[in-house]
């Protein structure tokens, strides 16, 4: 799975076939919250709805109206040590004018605000940005949403990505001369080796008792 970066921040990306679950993580490079129920969603200014925890899990939230959505963890979320960014699978259930869509901000205890991208897709998505180290997550934010009829939106899982590391493969060359490439032929005879300069040109001789190997160099004038 690609995810395109621009220096901090990471695009969103589409994710086809069912909706993830916040259940048992597949992927052991990330860390994912186990349940969304206790998370508090508030709406605010012009934007109205409701919100709640489905069978697995998942906070889905529908709402009308101009605003912002303030989600909130039930409390502070510390970053684990080995993560370096945050995960947010949400799913849309429709498309939106792109100058309507709204963002959607991570939150940090520190008052710093992420962009993990626009909510202007159709479908499941992952959003994701960088986290600075040390830090902890309180909650997500969508501002900015305008939707003259009601809209659904699920977030499915909350994951902190931990750093992927490959331990170093030694790496075995083909050497069909030996260990190390070389022009002379393999034998167990004892083999004589001279340069002589013929003129212009050079004559590189192998010689055993079975085999002659004479290679003529001359250098285009």
């Amino acid at each position: 799975m690609t995810v395109s970066q621009v220096g901090e921040e990471v695009a969103s990306e589409f994710i086809p076939g069912p909706a993830l679950s916040t259940g048992s993580n597949s992927d052991p490079h990330t860390t994912a919250l186990p349940d969304l129920s206790g998370w508090q969603v508030e709406f605010r200014e012009g934007l109205t709805g409701e919100a709640s925890a489905d069978g697995e899990g998942s906070l889905v939230m529908g709402c009308i109206g101009d605003g912002d959505a303030v989600i909130t963890a039930p409390a502070p979320i510390p970053v684990p040590t080995d993560a370096i960014a945050l995960q947010v699978t949400m799913r849309s259930a429709g498309a939106t004018e792109a100058e309507q869509a709204g963002e959607l901000f991570a939150q940090l205890s520190s008052g710093q605000e992420l962009r993990l991208g626009p909510l202007d897709f159709t479908g499941t998505h992952l959003l994701r940005h960088v986290l600075p180290s040390g830090s902890s997550v309180t909650g997500l934010i969508a501002r900015r949403l305008i939707h003259r009829d009601t809209s659904e939106f699920v977030i499915h899982k909350i994951a902190f990505e931990g750093a992927i590391t490959s331990p170093e493969a030694s790496v075995t060359l083909a050497a069909p001369y030996g260990e190390t490439p070389s022009m002379l032929p393999v034998t167990e005879e004892e083999v004589t080796n001279s340069i002589e300069k013929d003129g212009i040109s050079f004559i590189l001789e192998a010689r055993s008792l079975s085999a002659v190997v004479r290679y003529i160099y001359t250098p285009i004038e």
